[in-house]
């Protein structure tokens, strides 16, 4: 049986890693570094405790898809981190950001 990979710990890894490249994850760039810290990593029995390629791709690929965090993949294997993103749903951050608009452009037309 194929354990699957800890997205949890994989994200960690990731967002640690764009904390330092500017938010930017390129996983050709860093994917011996994901695959040291992870296989370090404490991941229980659950969850499968060495990674290849294709499970770095398929997990980000479920990070990614997931739509409260604040993974987004740009193109192939580069991923991008927003520090200002917390998740979650981004129709009421659209939302709050049309009041704020409609606020500053009322209040510049007082």
């Amino acid at each position: 049986m194929v354990r699957p990979v800890s997205t949890e710990v994989l994200q960690d890894i990731c967002e640690e890693i764009a904390r330092e490249n500017y938010g930017f994850v390129y996983l050709a760039d860093h994917k011996s570094e994901i695959k040291e810290q992870y296989e370090q990593a404490e991941t229980g029995f659950k969850y499968t405790n060495s990674l290849s390629l294709s499970n770095i791709k398929s997990g980000m690929q479920e990070i990614a898809d997931d739509d409260f965090n604040s993974f987004e993949r740009l193109r192939g294997d580069a991923y991008f981190v927003n520090p200002l993103d917390r998740g979650g749903d981004s129709e009421s951050v659209m939302s709050s950001n049309r009041c704020s608009r409609r606020i500053s452009s009322c209040t510049r037309n007082a």
